[in-house]
């Protein structure tokens, strides 16, 4: 997503917390099929693609700062 470029991920494990479906990308079943006709419409629909390339360039750069880290690191220590 810092690159601008769309995801197509598994919708399992950490994915589902970086990225957002229909949006920065989309979440898929573990589909060799699915992947294929997300891939298919992005090469189809370039404007698409670059708006969720945009918008997932933007949600990493809102969301996964140094700052944004700090915080969640301070909020883990503080329960231990």
């Amino acid at each position: 997503m810092a690159c601008g470029t769309p995801v197509l991920a598994v919708a399992e494990g950490g994915f589902k917390e970086t990225v957002v479906d229909d949006v920065t990308g989309w979440l898929l079943p573990r589909s060799p099929e699915a992947f294929a006709k997300k891939l298919l419409y992005l090469i189809h629909h370039p404007a698409k693609a670059r708006q969720m390339g945009l918008a997932g360039r933007r949600h990493v750069v809102k969301h996964f700062t140094w700052g944004q880290h700090m915080k969640i690191l301070d909020k883990a220590l503080l329960h231990v």
